[in-house]
């Protein structure tokens, strides 16, 4: 369980929710550098638009979601950010997966795209901290 002070007035069917936010910057090749993140360890690119976050701590139950909204530079087409993690990694290697998609020609299909220099990744992740349901 995180051991950290969590504000607790919160409405919410679901327990001890705790969001993450983190302002990760796209540099050239697509490297990530987190520019704000309580809680996050790190975000590494692992291939092409694929990264890895690492959280700094574990959580008792599966992840609730993950949000990723971007500002793009202008040259850069809207391309959706998808995630790709087991439900259970925040509770065993602390990491979520997230690749960034554009549709492949004319056959709608998504494949993982480069993001380009200069867009900036805005990170929302919703955990469970308790063992209740």
């Amino acid at each position: 369980m995180a051991n950290r002070y969590f504000e607790s007035r919160r409405y919410s069917l679901e327990k001890s929710v705790v969001d993450l936010y983190a302002i990760v910057s796209i540099g050239a090749s697509g490297a990530a550098t987190v520019t704000r993140g309580k809680g996050i360890a790190s975000v590494v690119k692992s291939t092409t638009g694929v990264y890895v976050v690492t959280l700094q701590d574990r959580y008792q139950q599966p992840l609730l979601g993950v949000r990723v909204d971007w500002k793009q530079t202008a040259a850069v087409p809207n391309a959706p950010f998808v995630y790709q993690s087991a439900a259970d990694t925040v509770k065993t290697t602390r990491t979520i997966t997230l690749t960034t998609c554009a549709a492949s020609g004319g056959s709608g299909a998504l494949v993982a795209t480069e993001p380009a220099s200069g867009n900036v990744m805005y990170i929302r992740i919703a955990l469970s901290n308790t063992e209740a349901v």
